[in-house]
């Protein structure tokens, strides 16, 4: 089963991130971000993510998903774990990196790395951070496989997958 749908259509809610159950830590980040109140599909989405449910998110662009599933992500990885535990993938290297410097952002406090693999750049860098410990990868799906077939990327301890703009893939 895919899990429970979440439609977002208001970009605003009332719902401040302080009165979700998101750690300290996870809260400075927010704030460093300039985040107080969450959009519309954050306050569906994240307390059902937090608890471990799968979901399937639409909502228009620029009412911040990428928050909704980050926010769950780093809030449930334990911090300086460094085996891969979650894995997002995005249709094209500029989303692959706008997503992996939303969830920097708000891991920041929260001692979590956040990895990026992409094509079109070499290898080298992206399978030293892969070999140095990594619990957030997010990338394209064409090196992601690279990485697999290479033995670079272990994801048998990952719990959390995300498509990103899975329609797009």
């Amino acid at each position: 089963s895919v899990g429970e749908t979440v439609v977002a259509t208001d970009y605003n809610s009332d719902r401040q991130f302080s009165d979700f159950p998101i750690s300290p830590e996870v809260l400075q980040g927010l704030t460093e971000k300039g985040y107080s109140t969450a959009t519309g599909v954050q306050a569906a989405a994240i307390e059902p993510a937090i608890a471990g449910r799968d979901l399937v998110v639409r909502s228009k662009t620029g009412t911040g998903k990428t928050a909704a599933f980050c926010i769950p992500m780093v809030e449930r990885i334990k911090a300086g774990d460094r085996k891969t535990r979650a894995i997002v993938l995005a249709p094209t290297r500029e989303l692959a990196r706008q997503v992996a410097q939303e969830c920097t952002a708000i891991a920041q406090y929260k001692d979590i790395r956040v990895t990026v693999i992409y094509g079109g750049v070499a290898f080298g860098p992206q399978e030293d951070a892969l070999k140095a410990g990594t619990e957030i990868v997010v990338g394209t799906p064409g090196r992601i496989l690279d990485h697999l077939r290479r033995g670079n990327l272990d994801l048998s301890e990952a719990s959390f997958a995300t498509l990103d703009e899975a329609d797009e893939m």
